[in-house]
């Protein structure tokens, strides 16, 4: 399996001022370019017709897991790299840390890794960006032992949530008992980004009664799932069902104290075939009683790098690790 053009740069190849371009860095520390899409730069016939290992195809599969391959992306949003933990050569990783050094330190980074599952994490700078790969480096050949981990806060936690769910925290104590799901409710104005599940007949499950079309599951299952899954078992409403058990505990203890639960929450989360992704966010669980007269909670979810389960730190041994 050969790249479209043998030409390799090292270090300056990060610099250069051509957008939608990419490289493949090998085992060697060699940059071998390609554009991600087309280019009407003067100098963007350089970079090659387009990438060699698509995205998402078993070309790219091997290049990353076979042959330890780096890919390395600039698009307007900035730097983009991406690399398998457990099968990445030590040479090709070296190549881009010492880019990413001479980077400066401004631009912003996005690492795509996978580690037992995709994860995405966003940096403002080269360096911060490359002291993540560092760490990340330790897992090498290690598998996850830790598939989903959760760590409830008080809700005194609150004041360092994130903004949507103190405002939606906020509007829930606005609201009439009972009236949360009514037009003149404060709360309706943040219904959209909410799941809301109610009480089944069922021992332990709860129904899916709405669903926002901005909730941040929609974004992973998509707005045909949304429809769908209404009056169903949240328990089997899409496939990662060990997930979705672990998950919902405290849906049952917001019920049955009436309280409000704030936590974080960091797994593995796997939809139909496709390799899972970990997912890491804040979750606001709120209680009310419905207008038909069920326990119902209303759920939102805000994605957040940065919860308090520590993900893939040598330095730290009470979160998800190898």
């Amino acid at each position: 399996m050969l790249l479209t053009r043998s030409v390799t740069r090292q270090m300056s190849e990060l610099r250069d001022p051509v957008r939608n371009i990419g490289w493949w860095v090998d085992d060697a520390g060699d940059f071998r370019p390609y554009r991600v899409s087309a280019n009407d730069h003067p100098r963007a016939g350089y970079f090659g017709e387009g990438d060699p290992f698509p995205r998402g195809g078993p070309e790219a599969r091997i290049a990353l897991r076979r042959l330890g391959m780096v890919r390395v992306e600039r698009t307007g949003a900035g730097l983009g790299v991406e690399w398998d933990i457990q099968n990445a050569e030590p040479g090709a990783l070296r190549a881009v840390l010492r880019s990413l050094g001479s980077e400066g330190s401004g631009g912003r980074v996005d690492l795509t890794f996978r580690y037992g599952g995709w994860a995405k994490e966003s940096y403002t700078s080269p360096l911060a960006a490359a002291r993540r790969i560092e760490e990340l480096k330790e897992y090498r050949g290690e598998t996850p032992k830790t598939m989903i981990a959760y760590e409830a806060h008080g809700l005194d936690d609150l004041d360092g949530a994130k903004p949507l769910l103190k405002a939606a925290h906020d509007r829930w104590k606005a609201s009439t008992a009972g009236r949360l799901e009514h037009f003149d409710s404060p709360f309706r104005a943040v219904t959209p980004y909410t799941l809301m599940l109610s009480e089944s007949n069922a021992p332990g499950s709860l129904f899916y009664r709405s669903i926002g079309q901005k909730a941040h599951m929609v974004s992973y299952l998509g707005k045909e799932w949304a429809r769908d899954v209404i009056g169903t078992l949240s328990t089997h409403g899409h496939s990662d069902i060990e997930f979705e058990q672990v998950v919902s505990e405290p849906y049952f203890e917001a019920i049955r104290t009436g309280k409000p639960h704030y936590g974080h929450v960091r797994a593995l989360f796997a939809v139909d075939e496709a390799e899972p992704d970990w997912v890491s966010y804040q979750r606001l669980i709120l209680p009310y009683d419905a207008a038909n007269g069920e326990k119902a909670v209303s759920i939102m979810v805000v994605p957040d790098q940065d919860v308090s389960i520590p993900f893939l730190r040598p330095d730290k041994t009470d979160g998800v690790d190898g």
